[in-house]
């Protein structure tokens, strides 16, 4: 598995990122069968918003609810352990998450992630995803790519909660 899929957060604001598909497929381009390799996905805007907050509101509703009001005043951050600075969930972190809950339908999440993926996606960099191009790709690349999307755009304003017990 490639680093570029399992990086940890950082602080680095970015528009983009390239995931690279664990499952290469082949695909038309101007009369020729390339292999796809990678995807470029940009952040979303303003214009995404639906789409956007179908996405995040699954994935917190994925999350177990604390019914101890104790530690309420508590707020805890995520941290990297040697600088304190806060880190963001893997990808495979918030689809095993969101794939055990009960209170999320994960195929209507990654039929949302598709029609967004459609929006602000780029089949290796160039050419604009089709639907053709999920057709062919892998149930491994669709949820390791929408995973990763999540941790990079989606959620990294809304995961400022830890584990209880951390401070």
């Amino acid at each position: 598995m490639s680093d570029m899929n399992d990086e940890e957060g950082t602080d680095e604001i970015t528009t983009e990122f390239d995931y690279k598909l664990q499952v290469a497929f082949d695909y038309a381009s101007d009369g020729d069968q390339v292999p796809a390799q990678t995807v470029k996905l940009k952040a979303p805007t303003v214009k995404h918003r639906r789409l956007v907050a179908k996405l995040k509101q699954a994935f917190l509703r994925s999350l177990p609810e604390d019914d101890d009001d104790e530690d309420d005043d508590k707020v805890a951050t995520p941290t990297a352990a040697a600088g304190n600075t806060p880190i963001r969930p893997s990808g495979k972190m918030i689809m095993f998450t969101m794939g055990v809950s009960k209170d999320v339908d994960l195929g209507k999440v990654l039929d949302t992630a598709v029609e967004l993926f459609l929006k602000v996606g780029r089949i290796n960099g160039k050419e604009a995803l089709k639907p053709v191009h999920f057709d062919r790709m892998s149930m491994t690349d669709l949820e390791g790519m929408l995973g990763e999307y999540l941790s990079r755009f989606i959620l990294a304003s809304s995961v400022a909660v830890s584990p209880k017990g951390s401070s």
